[in-house]
């Protein structure tokens, strides 16, 4: 589940490991947080998961924190579109009427 990382092999103990999520981890990225946070008109909070196309799909911890996030009340968008999140951010006033995806 979740994105593709690239793992390896730890030689001493035989376990695997994902250095990307052991870096994203140091950094303080919290498991299951969009991937954008967007503040909006009148203090609105816009959440923004971008998925790949065919295979994204959300984790089971993604999609907990997505629920929490829409039964407080925030506007969530999960999507593999550009352009589909380019119109939704325009709808919610966070993107000028005029911007548009090149």
């Amino acid at each position: 589940m979740g994105e593709n990382r690239d793992h390896r092999i730890n030689l001493r103990t035989g376990k695997r490991y994902s250095p990307t999520g052991a870096r994203l981890k140091r950094m303080g990225v919290m498991p299951g947080w969009p991937d954008f946070l967007f503040s909006g008109p009148e203090r609105a909070m816009f959440f923004l998961e971008l998925k790949r196309a065919n295979r994204g799909r959300l984790s089971e911890e993604q999609a907990d924190l997505l629920s929490h996030l829409i039964a407080c009340g925030h506007r969530v968008l999960v999507t593999s579109s550009l352009d589909d999140a380019v119109a939704e951010l325009k709808a919610a006033g966070i993107l000028r009427s005029t911007i548009e995806v090149q």
